[in-house]
């Protein structure tokens, strides 16, 4: 395995501070769920308010972008088999990363486009540009992740929970699809992430079930 030493450092701070950072994850989910559901209030009592957040909307497409990467990192590592620390380091966080990832992309879509939409009474099928319907899409495939992303949902899916988990791969094309339209350097990070996808689960497949037939795939 190809790893890095000096992240031993990081990961036992990391480890050391996790519940810390747990808290601040939390702290920030709960704060974008507060800016979501204040969205319309916002947009008809304090617009100020609301344009100051909606300028930021595409920066916050972009940081949903990359949140929702970081959580495919550890499964790309595993199945080639490369920075094993790195990997199980953004896994101690993985879960909150993906929850946050999901709340930031909410203010992203509700922001620019939703919230605007149905007040100004342009919402509806004839207004709907191809992005937005490639990022709603995307949304609605991540919502049934974002909703099991915790320890009663998987105890009570069992098995069944990582293909429900496994969504995320089908998202992962929507979003290229969606920034496409939008960024040309997303859309390359985007691509990148779904070549190392594709070509780790290619790795798996068809070299490491060879070397190692009981190899179990990693999601």
């Amino acid at each position: 395995m190809i790893k890095i030493p000096y992240w031993i450092k990081v990961h036992t701070l990391l480890v050391k501070y996790k519940q810390i950072i747990l808290n601040i994850f939390l702290t920030l989910q709960i704060l974008g769920m507060g800016i979501i559901v204040s969205g319309f209030y916002l947009f008809s009592n304090f617009t100020e308010v609301f344009i100051l957040i909606a300028q930021r909307g595409n920066s916050l497409g972009t940081l949903a972008l990359l949140l929702f990467l970081t959580t495919l990192l550890p499964g790309i590592f595993s199945r080639f088999k490369v920075f094993p620390l790195v990997g199980a380091s953004i896994v101690l966080f993985r879960r909150q990363i993906g929850i946050l990832m999901f709340i930031v992309a909410m203010i992203h879509s509700f922001y620019v486009s939703t919230i605007p939409a149905v007040m100004t009474g342009t919402f509806g099928p004839e207004f709907v540009t191809s992005r937005e319907i490639l990022g709603s899409l995307s949304l609605i495939i991540l919502l049934p992740v974002w909703l099991t992303s915790n320890n009663i949902s998987q105890k009570f899916f069992g098995k069944f929970w990582i293909n429900i988990q496994r969504l995320t791969y089908f998202a992962l094309i929507a979003i290229f699809a969606h920034v496409a339209l939008t960024s040309y350097k997303s859309a390359l990070i985007a691509l990148i992430v779904l070549l190392l996808e594709i070509f780790s689960w290619m790795n798996v497949w068809f070299f490491s079930k060879k070397n190692n037939p009981s190899a179990e795939l990693d999601s």
